[in-house]
């Protein structure tokens, strides 16, 4: 599987997970992973990004709409930027 169908597929199963109001939604990061948010400063590491997402769960955030706007590939692991919007 090509990282960015990889992506594609983690990016699915994690708006599936906000839409059933999951907050494990943020199980799809990796224990270093970043989330840049419009409104926040930068929130690094999965547990960061847990209790980020939880009250967002929590108030019936889910995202519909995924627009991935770039996929780079390391190898062994890729990045995706992109914008979720609900």
């Amino acid at each position: 599987m090509s990282a960015k169908n990889g992506i594609a597929a983690t990016v699915q199963a994690r708006v599936d997970a906000s839409k059933a109001k999951d907050a494990a939604a943020a199980s799809f990061y990796r224990e270093d992973a970043e989330v840049l948010p419009p409104i926040a400063e930068t929130i690094s590491g999965w547990s960061a990004i847990q209790q980020f997402c939880q009250p967002l769960v929590d108030g019936g955030l889910a995202y519909n709409q995924v627009h991935t706007i770039e996929v780079l590939d390391y190898g062994d692991s890729a990045t995706e930027a992109g914008t979720l919007t609900s």
